[in-house]
C-alpha cells in the first residue's frame, strides 16, 4: 500500500519532508510508514475531509515552472532514514529553495516517479536515466523539461473525481473516492475497482492495517 507522500532526503541538504494535517492517532502501516487515523463519531465527521480529496483530484491546478535543476546524492524515504539508499537523482526547482522544489529519484518503493491529480502515473522509474554529479548544474535539464512538460498536460486535464462513501469506522474516516473510473481510500495510490462495493473496498484496507498490529 502507497501513500500519496513520500518523505524526501537530499543528503546535501537537511531532510525535508511533505507535511499533511496533523493526525488524530498514528499507526505503523504496512511498509513502515505512517497511518493517520482521523478520529470521528460518525460519517458527518469524515464528509468534508472527503470532499477535500476528491477536490485535489478533480480541480485545476497552476503547474509548477522549473527554474534550474540539480544533480544530487539523493534518497527517496518509506521509513527509517538509516534504511536509504541514496543514489544520482534530480532536484527540479521553481527558485532558489528546495521547499518548492520536487525530488526525482529512482531510490523509493514506487515505480511511479510522478503522479498526476488523478493518481494516474505521469513519469514512471523506468523513464529515469539517472544524473552525472560530475555535471549538476546540467545533467537534470532534461529529466525536469520532461516532467514540467507531463504535469503541464495534467493541469489542464479535467479528471472525474467523487465521493462514494465518507465512513466513520473503528480505525477512524475513511473515504471511498472514484477517480477517472478507478477507486481510491483516502490518499492511498492503490487502486480498487470500483465494482466492489465500498463496504468491501474499505473492509480490504482496514485488513492490512489490523495485519500490522
Amino acid at each position: 500500500m502507497r501513500r500519496l507522500m513520500l518523505a524526501m532526503l537530499v543528503l546535501s541538504a537537511a531532510a525535508v519532508a511533505f507535511a499533511c494535517v496533523a493526525p488524530a492517532d498514528v499507526q505503523d502501516d504496512f511498509e513502515g510508514r505512517a497511518y493517520e487515523a482521523v478520529s470521528c463519531l460518525d460519517s458527518n465527521d469524515c464528509a468534508a475531509r472527503c470532499d477535500t480529496f476528491a477536490e485535489q483530484a478533480s480541480q485545476p491546478v497552476a503547474a509548477p515552472v522549473f527554474q534550474s535543476s540539480r544533480c544530487e546524492l539523493a534518497a527517496l524515504v518509506a521509513g527509517d532514514p538509516a534504511d536509504a539508499r541514496p543514489a544520482p537523482s534530480c532536484l527540479c526547482m521553481e527558485g532558489d529553495s528546495q521547499d518548492s522544489s520536487l525530488l526525482v529519484s529512482a531510490t523509493g518503493p514506487d515505480r511511479c516517479l510522478v503522479y498526476g491529480r488523478d493518481r494516474s502515473c505521469l513519469y514512471e522509474a523506468g523513464a529515469f536515466l539517472g544524473c552525472d554529479l560530475n555535471a549538476p548544474e546540467t545533467s537534470c535539464e532534461a529529466t525536469c523539461n520532461e516532467v514540467q512538460r507531463r504535469l503541464e498536460v495534467d493541469a489542464i486535464r479535467k479528471p472525474s473525481a467523487r465521493v462514494r462513501t465518507a465512513a466513520c469506522s473503528e480505525t477512524g474516516c475513511h473515504c471511498v473516492l472514484d477517480i477517472s473510473g478507478a477507486c481510491y481510500v483516502d490518499d492511498w495510490l492503490d487502486p480498487y475497482d470500483c465494482s466492489r462495493s465500498d463496504n468491501e473496498i474499505i473492509t480490504t484496507f482496514e485488513s492490512h492495517l489490523t495485519a500490522t498490529k
